[in-house]
């Protein structure tokens, strides 16, 4: 069984979806998902540096086609 992994989406203001967050390379770890611990380490970086979007985290379920 795979290891499970998360991404960080953001909802912009003005629009009605969530979309991806982009990150530096630095932060971004390989293939693009946070395992659980660092996806939430990450997300309270973000709401404290940018409190005026709304955060979620999501699970990956499968790899994008």
């Amino acid at each position: 069984m795979a290891p499970e992994r998360y991404a960080i989406l953001v909802k912009p203001y003005q629009c009605d979806d969530f979309v991806p967050v982009r990150f530096p390379k630095n932060i971004m770890p390989e293939g693009g998902y946070f395992e659980w611990a660092k996806a939430v380490e990450v997300l309270d970086r973000i709401r404290h540096t940018d409190p005026f979007h709304e955060y979620m985290i999501t699970p990956v379920i499968a790899d994008p086609i």
